[in-house]
């Protein structure tokens, strides 16, 4: 009955089905491996196998001090994903690939993608808003650097990343009086 279960699980990561595969390679060294890959798989005639090869990326904004910077970020590092029919001829190009360590799992039974991995990925990498990481956080103490308010200090109520707005609320004539900013617009004191 084992080897029942062994041949079946063969069957499906080593055959004509295309799944996603996770590669593990040393941090920082991704874009290379990938380049070597590919130009691997076209040397030895693969591409019907390979589908994709990618470093899924997704931007980011950060907002520190007042200032917005945007950058693009690995969303595994250490990983390049590929879509392919898995082999024991693809397995074996991948293990002569310099900073390349295996697929994900084991030799014989590398790790398939769930969907909803995938999907989720994909949308990490379409989202375009970006911002992921402010260094002001609910009831922060924050001085507004620009605009009408600039100079007052507040404390931040409520933050809506999605529009990059966040509300402080500023003492004007002896009251509490909640004003809508831009990140931009504050500092983290």
């Amino acid at each position: 009955m084992e080897q029942q279960t062994s041949n079946i699980l063969d069957a499906v990561t080593f055959g004509d089905v295309y799944a996603w595969y996770a590669l593990r390679v040393h941090m920082g060294f991704e874009d290379t491996v990938a380049g070597d890959l590919q130009k691997s798989i076209e040397t030895f005639g693969l591409q019907e196998d390979v589908k994709q090869i990618l470093i899924p990326k997704e931007k980011i904004v950060r907002i520190k001090n007042g200032k917005r910077t945007e950058q693009t970020a690995r969303i595994y590092p250490g990983f390049v994903i590929m879509h392919m029919k898995m082999s024991e001829r693809i397995s074996n190009i991948v293990g002569s690939i310099e900073h390349s360590m295996g697929f994900l799992g084991t030799k014989a039974h590398p790790v398939m993608f769930d969907q909803k991995e995938i999907d989720s990925m994909f949308e990490r990498m379409k989202d375009t808003s970006g911002l992921k990481n402010t260094d002001i956080g609910l009831h922060d103490v924050v001085i507004i650097a620009e605009g009408p308010f600039a100079k007052m200090t507040g404390q931040v109520v409520k933050i809506d990343l999605p529009r990059e707005q966040l509300t402080v609320s500023v003492n004007m004539f002896g009251r509490a009086t909640p004003v809508k900013l831009a990140l931009f617009q504050v500092k983290k004191i």
